[in-house]
């Protein structure tokens, strides 16, 4: 988990594009999958993994 989390943070340091609710909303996520079961979170990971990167990518 905290690998997961240093991963997203250096993303964020290396991406520059993203906007304060962005990142606000990042860290809001990050903390609702803390609730999940770790086997909803692996398949959760992966989505959000998706969701996060796929509209930069379009820019």
């Amino acid at each position: 988990m905290f690998f997961y989390l240093l991963r997203i943070h250096e993303n964020i340091k290396n991406l520059g594009t993203l906007t304060f609710i962005g990142k606000f909303s990042s860290i809001i996520l990050i903390k609702k999958i803390k609730n999940l079961t770790n086997t909803s979170f692996k398949v959760f990971q992966q989505v959000l993994i998706f969701v996060y990167f796929w509209p930069h990518e379009c820019i």
